[in-house]
């Protein structure tokens, strides 16, 4: 183990894009807030795929609910639905 992370620490890290730095301008969100962390770590204990309400219903639900919640914050009519997709390729595809 100890081995492994002297490699990571010495190989790969110096090598990868840091997305979470603050002068990076990278367009990823970022799971660095304690909030983020937590519900990264949530979202992966339950490992859900969630692509269709059949696959996982109390998934595909809430994200009934956040859009619903970001509809508001926009203060959107009360028709306007959304989704959330998973890459910018199929946001534009969908657009």
């Amino acid at each position: 183990m100890d081995a492994l992370l002297d490699d990571l620490r010495s190989i790969i890290v110096p090598g990868m894009n840091h997305w979470h730095h603050p002068s990076f301008c990278g367009n990823f969100a970022s799971s660095v807030s304690g909030p983020g962390v937590i519900g990264d770590l949530l979202a992966s204990a339950l490992n859900v795929n969630a692509m269709v309400w059949r696959s996982a219903p109390a998934a595909y639900e809430l994200e009934d609910v956040a859009t619903d919640w970001l509809r508001q914050l926009l203060r959107l009519p009360d028709g306007f639905e959304g989704l959330i997709n998973d890459s910018a390729s199929s946001s534009t595809m969908y657009a």
